[in-house]
């Protein structure tokens, strides 16, 4: 595990994988209708509003930790999950491996 230096990366290194294993316990039907939810523009919207009461604290806090999880554990839904933090999160690590190494035998090739 890479160094973690904020505790924000520790707290999503705790809680995202959890609610992975929350959302993978969800029918096809449910995990779609929650990631449709999760993964709107006013996600972003509130993120960059509050970005700053996220990494430093203050009133909104928790709240917005709670939309960057859960737009952390949609993303690890899509094929190759996410990378933030220094930290790789993905519901599906067999199609990460293969991604991975797909990649690099482009890169062998290149060279």
């Amino acid at each position: 595990m890479p160094e973690v230096r904020h505790p924000l990366a520790g707290m999503l290194a705790v809680v995202v994988p959890l609610e992975i294993d929350r959302m993978r316990a969800m029918n096809d039907e449910q995990r779609t209708q929650q990631i449709a939810e999760h993964a709107s523009r006013t996600v972003a919207q509130l993120l960059g509003e509050q970005g700053d009461v996220l990494l430093y604290g203050g009133r909104g806090c928790a709240e917005t930790f709670a939309v960057l999880a859960r737009g952390l554990v949609c993303l690890a839904w899509a094929p190759g999950g996410v990378t933030a933090f220094g930290m790789h999160f993905c519901a599906r690590h067999e199609e990460c491996e293969k991604a991975d190494a797909e990649l690099a035998a482009r890169e062998a090739s290149c060279v």
